[in-house]
């Protein structure tokens, strides 16, 4: 899958292939929902335009949506709530939790630093290694 990141960098990214059959009937669904809306089939149409997660204008969906959407199924699934507010403010958890959360599992699983930099988009492996290899206490890397 190719990948928008900061600073208008792309980067290639491998994707297991439960998800990738997920994503494929994902795709198939919006198929369907653009037989009955014509913005959106426009939007699927054109390759700039073709979000995985499109509104049902077609338009791309706003990072504060998917904010609130991950924060409000992460308080009904009680995963880190706190305090007895309403709705998505109950839960702390945020994308950028799971993201240090996936980076701390593939090293705390042997994944070499390098790799880990690498799908995580950082430009050099200090950032990796300044952020995220506290998380193990595994080497990095084969002793010699």
């Amino acid at each position: 899958m190719l990948v928008h990141g900061k600073n208008d960098s792309w980067r290639m990214i491998h994707i297991h292939p439960t998800l990738m059959r997920e994503l494929r009937h994902w795709q198939l669904a919006q198929a369907t929902r653009a037989k009955r809306s014509s913005a959106l089939a426009q939007a699927l149409a054109e390759p700039e335009t073709a979000f995985v997660l499109p509104t049902r204008s077609g338009k791309q969906l706003a990072h504060s949506a998917m904010y609130k959407q991950l924060k409000l199924r992460a308080t009904r699934a009680g995963v880190y709530v706190y305090g007895t507010g309403q709705g998505e403010d109950r839960s702390r958890v945020t994308p950028h939790a799971l993201r240090r959360t996936f980076a701390t599992l593939l090293l705390n699983q042997g994944h070499h630093l390098d790799a880990v930099a690498d799908v995580l988009g950082h430009r050099s492996v200090d950032t990796t290694r300044n952020h995220y290899a506290f998380a193990s206490m595994r080497p990095t890397h084969p002793a010699s």
